[in-house]
């Protein structure tokens, strides 16, 4: 599956079941992430919409995101980073999540700025933000 956004080819990762409540508009298995833009999309668990197997390691993506769940939680939150206005209450338990996973949420985010080529939020400014959340 293409991104429909930025037109990259997007990966696919499985998501725990205890992250699942936090994929929009359903609870998925898997989730389509584009590598370029950081976009987040359910696939229905099934993964010929995506372009790979699913896989449990969220470093796939980019190598600024850690693995694991928290990587998982972290690339859930990024996917809603672009109306924090809106997601702000799942973005802050996801990357609270995160924290307690080992992820230094604030030190992924700057690592991604530095490596995403066009990401569908303003990496800088939403890391700005949520320090003032977490």
């Amino acid at each position: 599956m293409d991104c429909p956004d930025c037109d990259g080819e997007t990966l696919a990762v499985r998501v725990p079941p205890e992250l699942r409540e936090f994929v929009d508009p359903a609870p998925e298995t898997v989730v389509a992430v584009c590598p370029g833009c950081l976009c987040v999309r359910p696939s229905a668990g099934d993964v010929a919409d995506v372009n790979h197997d699913p896989t449990a390691d969220p470093s796939a993506v980019n190598d600024a995101i850690p693995d694991g769940n928290g990587g998982v939680a972290f690339l859930l939150a990024c996917g809603k980073l672009d109306s924090l206005a809106v997601n702000r209450p799942a973005v802050v338990e996801l990357m609270e999540y995160a924290e307690r996973e080992g992820v230094d949420v604030l030190l992924a985010l700057d690592r991604l700025g530095d490596e995403l080529e066009d990401p569908h939020f303003d990496v800088d400014r939403r890391a700005r933000q949520l320090a003032q959340y977490l």
